[in-house]
């Protein structure tokens, strides 16, 4: 599943970075068939997100961080955030990335699906 607000961040920091296309194309495709090749988040304050939230890198040693929910009894990935910038100049604390994985999970658990797609692999269609 994606959410629409990911899509559009994600294209925003792909419209920068055109070489990190295939290369989250690849790191998506590799969590939708194995979503525990990230780690867990570690200090997450919501009860109900502590152990969901997982983040892996995307790009190598010095690329992006890529910010999922994994939703196993529904055997669902959600991505939530592409790190516009590298890892080493990207911030956790003034990301907001625990908010929106906040408000993706309660959209997502409230049923409400009309902002959510099935992500579909489109890197070989895309220039």
């Amino acid at each position: 599943m994606i959410h629409q607000d990911f899509e559009k961040q994600m294209n925003e920091v792909l419209a920068r970075n055109r070489p990190l296309r295939n290369k989250l194309t690849s790191k998506l495709l590799q969590i939708r068939s194995n979503p525990n090749v990230g780690r867990r988040m570690k200090g997450v304050a919501s009860p109900d997100l502590q152990g969901v939230i997982w983040r892996v890198q995307v790009g190598g040693r010095s690329g992006h961080r890529l910010i999922y929910i994994w939703l196993p009894h529904l055997n669902t990935v959600i991505p939530v955030l592409l790190s516009p910038e590298q890892k080493s100049k990207f911030s956790y604390r003034s990301s907001g990335w625990e908010e929106c994985c906040a408000q993706l999970f309660e959209d997502f658990s409230g049923g409400r699906h009309e902002a959510f797609a099935v992500w579909q692999d489109t890197s070989e269609s895309t220039p």
